[in-house]
């Protein structure tokens, strides 16, 4: 059993009430900047949890719950350990220590007081008891992680206190039959000189995480400049830390993540994207995703590296500062989103639409976007485009390329309202091109879909006083009593009622085909199950109801279910809002190739 006076080996076992009496004083642990901060998700704290609870209540002849090894070096300050790996365990375990400490008796309380502390270097450190999830993300953690553990054991104690007074004792008496344990690890160097020791701190950190949550590319680059810097007199590493701050809560901010990149949101990834452009890395070419920080780390181990690294450094801001232009003006901003979209890194975007002059002006930078835009959509392989070309694309065979386009429209309608695209709401969702008139043939072949289509139908048709509509009305709602008695649909009576609902919202409607783009648009898919196949005016009504409670709505999907564009034409069906009709076909379509133009010219 390990006694407070102790001196501490390497791979030792060390029980988790040592750390708050050990030698005299609670430890005082040291976060490295080179490490994310605490990012523990739910599951992680609760399996924690249960993991203890189960060897506290379920394992008489077991003596110690070994947790994961917790590795460290030696601190310039007595009794003060630097973290190399295991930090997650160790703030997960301290906002366990502390909210368990309120079931120990009365005479022990004092104890709370004596928690080991956690400091992280060159960031600001949560407050551990009630934290601002505002200040920052490990605040942010830290909260829910407190939240998680408080309602746990909120959970647990109503049919087990004594299990929970159980833990309390295995975590902080010290000579308590059941011990809950740290394996303990020190890195020593051979070499004292500090540099060197720093740089061995990080690959010890990195060869331990192999298979678990490793270091991220741009956290590894990060550690290579702060070394770097700390040990150059040319170099401020004070600055250095303010300005990788303001990068860092700049990506942070999904309208300006998801304009610049298409990855899968990682909000601790999200730096590598900036480094991977000055590497040159395309992340989707290569299976590696250290390839620009092993980039950085030849630049690190040559010969006069600081002028290495610090002109890498001066390199990375002037690629930041040129997404902040990007991200600033706001046809910019829009076109580059969109290009990002269809598929282009960042850096193919600039060598692109720059062609190697930086200096460009605006006229001639908007000109050179659009040009880049109109490779991309592929008209350039035609001899001439016109409104009729548009015509020959087809929903079933043409669905990529429409949706390039409906997203087009809408990415210049914002632009002549002066407006951002929201990227971040488009790419956090699935969107499907969706049919604005409903198809001829259903194809519903689960009752509970015709239930919600039937329910829809009678919604519209109770405001419709002509006798067919209070026909449809009457039958709709027999029907949906069918179902509900006999849960099937026997002899297929929903076709039949939906050939005479569609008839009746088509009767002067055109025949003409229903996959062309003009009776097309850009729908979210969740808004689209709730409708699909229904009829204009349930469609209709549907956006408007989505549209007014702030559900995001492409600005041309919402201004063609309120039939704006119908409203300029002559003989518009502007009063007949239950009907989608071929003068709202031509009119939408009018506006769409007239939005386009300068895509589908020669």
């Amino acid at each position: 059993m390990k006694h407070l006076n102790d001196e501490l080996k390497d791979f030792d076992t060390l029980p988790v009430s040592f750390l708050l009496q050990g030698q005299n004083a609670p430890f005082k642990f040291k976060v490295p900047s080179f490490q994310r901060g605490y990012r523990w998700e739910e599951k992680h704290v609760i399996d924690m949890l249960n993991d203890i609870f189960n060897f506290v209540s379920n394992s008489p002849s077991q003596s110690s719950y070994f947790l994961q090894p917790l590795v460290v070096r030696r601190g310039k300050e007595e009794n003060t350990w630097e973290v190399l790996d295991g930090q997650q365990r160790l703030t997960t375990m301290r906002l366990i220590l502390s909210i368990f400490a309120d079931y120990l008796p009365i005479g022990f309380s004092y104890l709370k007081d004596s928690l080991y502390s956690i400091d992280y270097l060159q960031r600001s450190t949560p407050n551990f008891q009630n934290p601002v999830p505002s200040n920052d993300l490990d605040s942010f953690y830290v909260m829910k992680a407190n939240k998680v553990i408080k309602d746990w054991v909120d959970a647990k104690k109503k049919d087990n206190q004594m299990a929970i007074s159980a833990m309390a004792y295995a975590l902080y008496y010290p000579d308590n039959p059941k011990k809950v344990e740290f394996i303990w690890y020190v890195v020593t160097e051979n070499n004292n000189e500090q540099m060197a020791s720093d740089l061995t701190a990080i690959k010890v950190f990195n060869r331990l995480n192999k298979g678990k949550i490793s270091l991220t590319s741009s956290e590894l680059i990060k550690a290579l400049f702060y070394i770097k810097f700390k040990h150059s007199n040319k170099l401020d590493v004070d600055r250095f830390s303010m300005e990788w701050d303001s990068m860092e809560k700049q990506f942070e901010k999904d309208d300006f993540w998801y304009f610049i990149s298409d990855r899968k949101d990682d909000i601790n990834t999200r730096l590598d994207v900036l480094f991977d452009y000055v590497a040159n890395v395309n992340y989707k070419m290569v299976s590696d995703s250290l390839d620009a920080y092993r980039y950085f780390q030849r630049i690190y181990d040559e010969q006069n590296s600081s002028d290495g690294l610090e002109n890498s450094w001066k390199e990375v801001k002037r690629v930041y500062d040129m997404f902040l232009r990007w991200y600033e003006d706001v046809r910019i901003y829009n076109y580059v989103g969109f290009l990002v979209w269809m598929g282009m890194l960042p850096q193919d975007v600039k060598n692109e639409i720059y062609k190697k002059n930086e200096s460009i002006d605006e006229d001639n930078l908007l000109y050179s976007i659009q040009e880049s835009i109109k490779k991309r959509i592929g008209y350039h392989k035609y001899c001439e485009r016109t409104e009729r070309d548009i015509d020959t694309f087809e929903y079933s065979t043409d669905f990529s390329k429409i949706r390039e386009l409906l997203l087009l429209f809408n990415i210049e309608a914002y632009n002549k309202s002066n407006l951002k695209f929201p990227f971040d709401l488009f790419k956090k969702g699935k969107w499907d091109v969706e049919h604005v008139d409903s198809q001829k043939d259903n194809n519903m072949q689960e009752l509970e879909h015709k239930k919600v289509w039937i329910e829809l139908v009678i919604d519209q048709l109770r405001y419709d006083a002509s006798d067919m509509a209070q026909e449809l009305l009457q039958k709709g709602r027999r029907l949906l009593v069918k179902f509900k008695n006999e849960k099937q649909d026997s002899n297929d009576v929903f076709k039949d009622y939906y050939q005479e609902v569609y008839q009746f919202y088509n009767a002067i409607s055109s025949t003409i085909e229903k996959d062309t783009i003009d009776n097309l648009a850009l729908l979210n898919c969740g808004i689209n199950r709730s409708y699909k196949n229904a009829p204009f005016p349930c469609k209709r009504s549907i956006i408007i109801r989505n549209d007014s409670e702030g559900v995001f709505i492409p600005l041309c999907t919402r201004n063609l279910f309120l039939k704006y564009y119908t409203g300029s034409e002559q003989g518009a069906s502007q009063l007949d809002i239950v009907r989608w009709n071929d003068t709202d076909r031509k009119a939408y379509k009018t506006q769409l190739v007239k939005t386009l133009d300068k895509y589908l010219e020669k």
